[in-house]
C-alpha cells in the first residue's frame, strides 16, 4: 500500500515520492489491518496487489476487493504482468468485477469504472487533476463507441463499458485536451515503425535469454 508524500504548494504534474506498506497475507488482512489502514485515512494504491486477471491467472488465490471495501478502502486497478494477461484495462475491471461477484455478491459497474479511474488517480495524489470529468481538471478523456455490434443497443453506459468493453471500442483519446487519438487511430505515431521496434526488442530479448519462439518454453522453477 503506498502513500503519496504530497509536497508543499501547487500538485505538481506527477508525484514526486511515496512511502509503500506491504499489507502481508493473513487473516488479518480481512480485518483488524484494513480497517486500521482505513481508519488512517488510507486509500489503497498496491499495484502488486490488485493486478486480479495476472493474481488469478498465476495462481495467488483470491483478490482483496472485496476485503478491502467491507473494511472502508478503495481499490484501485492495476495491469502488472501485461506478457501474461495483456495491457487491457477493460478486461482488467471485467475480472475483478465476475470474480467479486460470484464471491459475495457485491460491486456494481460503477465502482469498477471508479477503481480503473477516479480512486487510482486519488491513490497517486492527482484525483484533484484528473480521474473524472469536472471544471478545472486536466481534459483526460476516452470516448467509446456505442454502434459497434458488440455492445449494441447500449442502454448502460457503465454497465456496457465493464460488461462487454474492449479496446477496439475506443474512439477518441485525450490527454490534458490533447488529441492523442481520433477515429480508432493513433495521432502523430508511425505506427508501422512502433510495431517493428517492438518485434526487434522482443527478438534482442528473446536471444539474450535463450528463450526459443516456437511455444516450446515454460519457466522452470529454481533449484
Amino acid at each position: 500500500m503506498c502513500h503519496l508524500q504530497k509536497p508543499a504548494g501547487p500538485i505538481p504534474a506527477r508525484p514526486r515520492s511515496t512511502r509503500c506498506i506491504r499489507v502481508r497475507r493473513s487473516p488479518l488482512n480481512g480485518g483488524a489491518r484494513l480497517v486500521n489502514l482505513a481508519a488512517a485515512g488510507q486509500r489503497v494504491y498496491p499495484p502488486w496487489q490488485l493486478p486480479h486477471r495476472a493474481q488469478t491467472l498465476m495462481g495467488f488465490g483470491w483478490p482483496m476487493t472485496g476485503r478491502m471495501m467491507a473494511a472502508g478502502l478503495r481499490p484501485t486497478l492495476s495491469i502488472d504482468d501485461v506478457p501474461s494477461v495483456g495491457g487491457d484495462m477493460f478486461a482488467t475491471m471485467r475480472t475483478a468485477f465476475v470474480v467479486q461477484r460470484g464471491l459475495d455478491g457485491s460491486l456494481d459497474s460503477r465502482d469498477l469504472l471508479e477503481f480503473a479511474t477516479l480512486d487510482g488517480a486519488q491513490a497517486l495524489g492527482l484525483g484533484i487533476r484528473t480521474g473524472s470529468l469536472a471544471p478545472g481538471k486536466d481534459a483526460d478523456v476516452i470516448l467509446l463507441r456505442t454502434d459497434d455490434l458488440t455492445v449494441l443497443p447500449v442502454t448502460d453506459p457503465a454497465g456496457t463499458a465493464v460488461a462487454s468493453g474492449h479496446p477496439g471500442l475506443v474512439d477518441t483519446v485525450l490527454v490534458a485536451g490533447k488529441v492523442v487519438k481520433r477515429a480508432g487511430a493513433l495521432v502523430g505515431v508511425d505506427l508501422p515503425e512502433l510495431k517493428a521496434r517492438l518485434a526487434a526488442s522482443r527478438d534482442r530479448v528473446t536471444a539474450a535469454a535463450g528463450v526459443p519462439l516456437d511455444s516450446t518454453w515454460s519457466p522452470q522453477p529454481r533449484a
